[in-house]
Formats: structure tokens, C-alpha cells, sequence
């Protein structure tokens, strides 16, 4: 499954064989990546959790990060430019509160992980 949820493109894996209460593992590709970049790690998870994997919002090849996306700017010595980290924390958030009803799960059920950046 692909959709947007409060700005953010993602995929989801293993929601057609989830039931009530089954995990949620929401994971953050790194830098340079996009949201198919975990994927695969969903066979490795245990049995019934669900896998989202968000898209960050910033394209990379702006920034010579490649054609894959950033979840923040870095400037050329590795500085964070802020407004693009605060950019990003906001739209996770909402896409965190709007993740329940979209797809249909305890909210309480939800882990948050990542990867690089």
C-alpha cells in the first residue's frame, strides 16, 4: 500500500495480514534513501507487525545528496540548516497523530525507529 498521510508519501508492509493490537514499526530511511529503502527488513520482523516506511520531504540531488531524499539539509560542513529539521519534526508529528485512523490501529502499538541521518 502507498498514501500520504498529512504530507508524507509512504509504503506499508504486512497490513493485510495484521489483525487488532498487531505491531506497528514506523522506520526513517537515512539519507540519500527513500521509503523503500527498509522494506525489506519486513520479513525479518516479527510475525503480524506492520511496517511503514515515510518518505522524507527533502530532495537530496538539490543538495548533492544524490537522487534520494533527506529528512534534513546539511550544509557543506555538516551543519543542520534548523528550519529544515524543525520542517521535518513537524510533519513526522502530524503524520504520527494521523497514522491511527488512516490505517486502523492502536496508536499505542507503534515503534519508532531510523536509520543514518
Amino acid at each position: 500500500m502507498t498514501g500520504d498521510a498529512q504530507d508524507l508519501l509512504f509504503e506499508v508492509e504486512g497490513a493485510d495480514g495484521a489483525a487488532d493490537g498487531s505491531p506497528v514499526a514506523v522506520l526513517l530511511h537515512g539519507r540519500g534513501a527513500d521509503r523503500h529503502d527498509l522494506r525489506g527488513l519486513a520479513p525479518h520482523l516479527p510475525r503480524g507487525t506492520v511496517l511503514v516506511s515515510p518518505q522524507a520531504p527533502h530532495p537530496g540531488g538539490p543538495w548533492g545528496y544524490g537522487p534520494g531524499w533527506a529528512w534534513y539539509r546539511y550544509v557543506a560542513d555538516d551543519r543542520v540548516v534548523p528550519e529544515t529539521l524543525t520542517e521535518s519534526l513537524d510533519l513526522l508529528e502530524r503524520f504520527m497523530g494521523a497514522l491511527p485512523d488512516r490505517l486502523g490501529f492502536d496508536p499505542g502499538s507503534v515503534v519508532l525507529g531510523g536509520f543514518s541521518q
